[in-house]
């Protein structure tokens, strides 16, 4: 069995620019946490007085977005194999979009930043792997394009 025949629950994809869609579940990757934060705003303030600040703008900011992950193979092959596979679908040269599937009709626009790919010793998984999502956006958008049907049947749009 090679590392891809370990299958978990389709919980995170990763869609390409190009329309590729990697699913971390099939692909043999137990996703541990995806959890997007709220809204990211830069305030800036106008002291009024000695004891008094007005806000006078708020901008949305770029969310950092943490997933967490495992990957387990037969032998080091496999978690070579594993290693590759990541490298090719949190490849930043582009941004690329985050799905869950607890809401399949939201994605985040992102890319990553560096990280570790830790093997533990004398053992085929790799240590659990972090990745930083970097939301460019700020927010998530609707999967839904102008083609989609305007309805709540659709399940597309993120309303």
């Amino acid at each position: 069995m090679s590392w891809h025949e370990h299958k978990y629950p389709s919980t995170i994809l990763i869609q390409r620019q190009d329309g590729t869609i990697y699913d971390l579940g099939e692909m043999g990757f137990r996703v541990i946490s995806f959890n997007p934060p709220g809204m990211n705003y830069a305030h800036t303030w106008q002291q009024i007085g000695k004891y008094k600040a007005l806000l006078t703008a708020s901008q949305a900011q770029q969310a950092t977005i943490p997933l967490v992950l495992d990957a387990i193979g037969n032998d080091n092959y496999d978690i070579e194999l594993q290693r590759l596979a990541l490298r090719k679908i949190f490849n930043s040269d582009e941004y690329f979009y985050v799905i869950s599937m607890r809401t399949p009709y939201l994605r985040w626009k992102c890319v990553t930043e560096p990280f570790d790919m830790t093997q533990l010793d004398n053992y085929h998984k790799l240590k659990s792997v972090s990745i930083t999502l970097d939301a460019i956006d700020g927010f998530a958008e609707s999967t839904a394009t102008t083609q989609t049907q305007f309805t709540y049947d659709s399940e597309s749009w993120g309303l």
